[in-house]
């Protein structure tokens, strides 16, 4: 087993780190200098002095970085039952490391986690960047996981080489972790942690904005498939409605109308939709795929939409009376979210 340590900027939280894993355990220990300053140099020193295996990098390229530099450096059948992630600075304890590193054999097939209890005196941004994320997470994947965030995390050597092909460079990186994950073949397992802040948190290099940008960027781009289908057909929807208004006017409230101008809609916004996931959303993944069934699935997918689609808007603008505008905003918001969870673990799944 391997303690995978992605060091910034460290001070002596990581040697006493390093002397008490040697004190508990024969684990080996990779420290990654990710382009820390000439100060640092005598706790890096210590640190191989202490049996640390040290890797540098000339520059700070960011923790994804120096977490993949970490992974591609263990492939070479230097490690082959797992490797833990673990911070730094300190925030966390040698008994949890140790209990990540025993579920990595426990549970070889699956991501295991981390998982701090938000409970208590805790530094406000750590707060609310967890509660944003772990709900924005939810809304994408599906999925429930109550720490996004964290840094201690256990991985099998079989996963090593799908860590390193995974984007990202700097903290987008652990949350595309989570996102690609299922769509790998792996599911995870949280293992909760003691929760431990040391000054609230002020040696945390992660810059709030620049930062939150990278991480929110992956939930955003799946996000912005559905949005912007949804906004394509709200507008084929009312163009194509107004348009039978005025060719055929003997249609006008007829079902036929709705049922139309539904259809029409769908088809102009389902046929961007797919362009954008399958190149975009869906993109990342470079292993060959059979377009013929993904666009099987898809329009099966569309064809069962359409249906609720029609029946919804019928019940919301005909029977309760509610204005075709505001009932194509409310079934849109509660479709576009269901569609998107079948598109990513039906339609366009990879097979681990």
């Amino acid at each position: 087993m391997t303690i995978l340590i992605p060091a910034y900027q460290p001070d002596g939280n990581m040697i006493d780190l390093i002397k008490e894993l040697k004190n508990a355990c024969d684990y080996s220990i990779v420290v990654v200098d990710d382009g820390s300053d000439p100060a640092c140099d005598p706790v890096f020193t210590e640190a191989e002095a202490l049996g640390c295996v040290l890797l540098r990098h000339e520059s700070n390229r960011g923790k994804g970085a120096a977490l993949k530099t970490g992974f591609a450096y263990l492939l070479d059948g230097r490690e082959m039952e797992g490797a833990v992630t673990a911070d730094c600075d300190g925030q966390h304890s040698v008994k949890d490391i140790l209990a990540i590193a025993q579920a990595i054999l426990d549970y070889p097939d699956k991501i295991i986690l981390g998982i701090r209890e938000f409970a208590g005196k805790m530094p406000l941004r750590s707060l609310m960047g967890n509660t944003l994320t772990r709900a924005a997470y939810r809304i994408a994947s599906g999925q429930n996981i109550r720490d996004t965030q964290t840094g201690l995390r256990g991985m099998s050597a079989t996963m090593f080489q799908w860590l390193v092909d995974l984007k990202g460079d700097r903290y987008d990186y652990e949350m595309n972790m989570l996102l690609e994950a299922n769509q790998a073949g792996y599911s995870f397992y949280q293992l909760p942690i003691d929760t431990i802040y040391i000054n609230r948190n002020a040696g945390s290099h992660f810059q709030t904005f620049r930062d939150s940008v990278k991480v929110y960027k992956p939930i955003l781009t799946y996000c912005f498939s559905g949005i912007a289908s949804g906004v394509i057909d709200f507008i084929m929807l009312m163009v194509i409605h107004q348009v039978i208004e005025w060719v055929y006017p003997a249609w006008s409230g007829h079902q036929l109308q709705m049922l139309i101008s539904v259809v029409g809609a769908r088809i102009v916004s389902s046929l961007c939709n797919f362009l954008i996931n399958r190149s975009i959303v869906f993109g990342g993944n470079k292993r060959k795929r059979k377009t013929s069934h993904e666009v099987a699935r898809y329009y099966t997918l569309v064809a069962g939409m359409i249906v609720v689609n029609y029946f919804l808007m019928e019940l919301l603008t005909n029977m309760i009376g509610i204005p075709l505008a505001v009932s194509k905003i409310l079934t849109e918001a509660l479709l576009v979210f269901i569609s998107f969870y079948i598109q990513k673990h039906w339609v366009f799944k990879r097979k681990a």
